[in-house]
């Protein structure tokens, strides 16, 4: 599952996902031919529920998941008056739902198994189509240029962070995050009862199961204001971040510099003597803790108003944070670490300095997937 889409959760939201619910089960029903009950439907045998998302991405329209048994539709389906079009691409990701169940995951495209479940059903040539002509509203947020300006400035500002001189590294990294800050107060301030609920998640990395790199990456991603969730699919663990979109954008990119980062850093603790799969464990959770101990000190220099903000920002996205995981749980693992090399991960994490490449998103056809 590519980690591009950005997804997007309101109340609104949540009403039109429960129509396009009812929707997907008419057509499981009236032209699969399947059993429906609350939610879920048979298939040989077996209940099986599908679950339903809205995204944003600059080129897909819609996608089926089938680690979640998931499907995901564009938000501009909300702004669109044509029931027909929304239940057409609905039949597309239906046929991947039913090719995915009847073949395996090895036949998801758009090729001869595919068209053939299309048939039966009696799907005409351009519900099976991979392109959709759709009129492109814009953003009715109209949030797309400042969230892409404080991006780039941040990111800018991190990559002043990682400088050789530790006074303007220091600042950089202070200003990077009173920036990031100061976008979210404007935000808060600004949010009305139209939608001022909005929050975005994006699956930042994907991984066959869980690490303790991955549980540092997720503890690092909680300085940049989002919420780090591990959320597991059929034989794959996501971890998820969810927040205001700069964040969540901003913390994508850090994600994918920890990922390589933190291997890198091992592969040099490694010559000190340090191997086996304890002392890396022990060594990531020391990344993380010395890199979160530098980031409290950044903090520390914030003004009162400042720390005031933060602490009303952290609580509204607790409370947000139902609007995506509405059963969310917390686990605890319990680790003995080696004290080494946790003293060694926690020196490299105090020394770690983030950068993130800025790069661009162009806009093309729409496609289905």
């Amino acid at each position: 599952m590519k980690k591009d889409y950005l997804f997007v959760f309101s109340e609104n939201v949540r009403l039109f996902l429960n129509r396009v619910r009812l929707e997907i089960l008419k057509i499981l029903s009236r032209e699969v031919g399947l059993t429906t009950e609350k939610g879920w439907f048979l298939f040989q045998g077996t209940y099986h529920h599908v679950g339903v998302i809205l995204f944003e991405h600059p080129r897909m329209l819609g996608f089926y998941n089938p680690s979640k048994t998931e499907i995901g539709l564009h938000k501009r389906f909300m702004l669109d008056e044509r029931e027909d079009l929304v239940a057409d691409v609905l039949r597309h990701e239906i046929g991947h739902l039913m090719t995915h169940l009847q073949y395996g995951e090895a036949f998801m495209d758009h090729g001869p198994c595919y068209r053939a479940v299309c048939s039966i059903y009696n799907w005409e040539e351009k519900v099976q189509s991979a392109t959709v002509d759709i009129e492109d509203k814009g953003n009715p947020e109209g949030e797309g240029s400042n969230h892409e300006t404080v991006i780039r400035r941040v990111k800018k500002l991190l990559a002043l962070a990682s400088s050789d001189n530790p006074h303007e590294a220091e600042l950089a990294a202070l200003k990077a995050n009173q920036m990031l800050l100061l976008h979210n107060i404007s935000l808060l301030n600004a949010a009305g009862l139209d939608d001022g609920d909005r929050i975005y998640m994006k699956r930042v990395i994907e991984a066959g199961r869980s690490s303790a790199k991955l549980m540092a990456i997720g503890r690092i991603l909680e300085s940049f204001l989002v919420s780090p969730v591990f959320n597991h699919g059929e034989g794959l663990v996501y971890l998820e971040v969810t927040g205001e979109r700069a964040n969540v954008e901003i913390a994508e990119h850090v994600a994918s510099f920890l990922d390589r980062t933190l291997e890198s850093m091992w592969t040099q603790a490694r010559m000190k003597g340090m191997a086996g799969l304890r002392d890396k464990n022990s060594f990531m959770t020391g990344v993380a803790e010395g890199y979160l101990a530098k980031m409290k000190k950044t903090r520390s220099e914030y003004s009162p108003g400042e720390s005031l903000a933060l602490m009303v920002l952290e609580s509204r996205l607790n409370e947000r944070l139902k609007l995506v995981y509405p059963r969310i749980r917390s686990t605890r693992s319990q680790s003995f670490l080696n004290s080494r090399s946790f003293g060694e991960g926690k020196e490299a994490g105090e020394r770690l300095s983030i950068r993130t490449a800025i790069q661009g998103v162009t806009n093309s056809r729409f496609l289905l997937k």
